[in-house]
C-alpha cells in the first residue's frame, strides 16, 4: 500500500486555547469541514486545495460557528466523561432481575436490544420514551 505525504497538522487558538487540527484530504471532496473529535479538530479538505487556503477556511468557520465549538470543546476541556449517563433500570424476566440501560441515537427508528460488556443494552431513537 502506498503512503502519501503526512497529513497536514496545525493549532489554532480558540477563547485563549490552543486547539489542534489535523487534515484529511480526498480527492472527490468538494468543500472543507470541521468536526471534534477527541477535543481537536478534523478537518475534511478537497484533495487540491493549499494548506494555507484550509487554514484560512478553519479560522472562517470556527469564526462562524464559535458557540457550536464552545459546546463541543466543554466536555473535552474539563477532562472528564464526555458521554451523559445512560438511564438505567431493571426489569423482571423469568423470576431474575436484569439490569439495563439505555443508549440513545437521534436517527434510530426501531428499538433494539443487545448484550453489552455483560450488561443488556437498550437502544433507541430519541422519540422513544424511557416507561
Amino acid at each position: 500500500m502506498a503512503t502519501g505525504s503526512p497529513a497536514p497538522s496545525g493549532a489554532i487558538e480558540f477563547d485563549g486555547v490552543q486547539i489542534g487540527y489535523t487534515v484529511r484530504r480526498h480527492s472527490r471532496r468538494k468543500q472543507v469541514e470541521v468536526s471534534v473529535v477527541d477535543g481537536a479538530l478534523l478537518v475534511k479538505a478537497p484533495h487540491k486545495l493549499p494548506d494555507a487556503e484550509i487554514r484560512a477556511t478553519v479560522v472562517e468557520l470556527i469564526g462562524q460557528n464559535k458557540a457550536w465549538l464552545r459546546e463541543q470543546l466543554r466536555p473535552a476541556r474539563r477532562g472528564g466523561e464526555t458521554r451523559t449517563p445512560a438511564p438505567r433500570g431493571e426489569v423482571e424476566f423469568d423470576g431474575e432481575t436484569l439490569e439495563y440501560f439505555t443508549r440513545r441515537h437521534p436517527r434510530r427508528k426501531r428499538t433494539a436490544l443487545g448484550i453489552d460488556n455483560g450488561r443488556l443494552a437498550v437502544r433507541a431513537g430519541p422519540r422513544i420514551s424511557d416507561a
